[in-house]
C-alpha cells in the first residue's frame, strides 16, 4: 500500500489511496459507529486510517485493534501513532498533522474519532476533488445530542437524531485534500 495504489485488473482504472485523518482521544463511546461508517464507504479503492493517538487512558487503542482485521479485509490499511508518555494533550490540530505526517495517500479526508460519514462520502469528495484539482473539497455538518460549542447544532429529522451528518454538493466542495507529491 505503501505506493498509494491497489493492483488493477486488466481494463480497470487505478484508484488512487485515500488517508482518512483521524486524531483521538478517550474516544471509546464514538470509535465503534465511527469505524462501521469507515466499512460502509461505497469508494472501493484503497484507504488507510491513520490515528493519532493523543494520550487516552480509556479503551480506545484497544477498540483500534479490535477492528484492525475488519478494515485489512476491506482493504483499509490502520496506522496508528500514539503521542509519548506523559506528554500533555497537543489536541486535534497536532492529532491531524502528525496524523498527516504518517499518511502515504494521495488525498487526505479528515475524519474525527467522534464522526460518523455517509457512506457515499469518501467516493464523492473524490469524484469533486478529481474533477476540479484546484479545488479543496468540504462538507456541511450537522450534530445534534452531544454536540461541544465550537461545532454547530441543526435539528436533524428522526434516525438521524443524535448523529453527525454530512451533505454533499453545492457551494461545499471540499473533501479529500490533495496532498503535495
Amino acid at each position: 500500500m505503501k505506493s498509494g495504489k491497489r493492483p488493477r485488473s486488466e481494463g480497470e482504472e487505478e484508484l488512487p489511496l485515500v488517508s482518512l485523518i483521524t486524531p483521538m482521544r478517550n474516544a471509546q463511546a464514538f470509535l465503534p459507529e465511527m469505524l462501521e461508517s469507515v466499512l460502509s464507504q461505497t469508494y472501493q479503492g484503497p484507504m488507510e486510517l491513520c490515528v493519532y493517538d493523543d494520550g487516552s487512558t480509556d479503551r480506545s487503542c484497544a477498540i483500534l485493534e479490535e477492528w484492525r482485521a475488519k478494515l485489512r479485509d476491506r482493504n483499509i490499511a490502520l496506522v496508528i501513532t500514539h503521542s509519548p508518555p506523559e506528554a500533555p494533550a497537543g489536541g486535534c490540530g497536532k492529532g491531524r498533522n502528525v496524523a498527516i505526517g504518517k499518511c502515504t495517500g494521495k488525498f487526505l479526508c479528515f475524519l474525527d474519532a467522534d464522526d460518523v460519514m455517509t457512506p457515499e462520502r469518501v467516493e464523492t469528495q473524490l469524484e469533486l476533488a478529481q474533477a476540479d484539482p484546484q479545488a479543496l473539497v468540504g462538507a456541511r455538518v450537522w450534530r445534534e445530542g452531544g454536540a461541544t460549542p465550537r461545532f454547530p447544532c441543526v435539528s436533524l429529522p428522526g434516525s438521524a437524531r443524535g448523529r453527525c451528518s454530512i451533505e454533499w454538493g453545492g457551494m461545499w466542495r471540499t473533501i479529500p485534500t490533495r496532498r503535495k507529491t
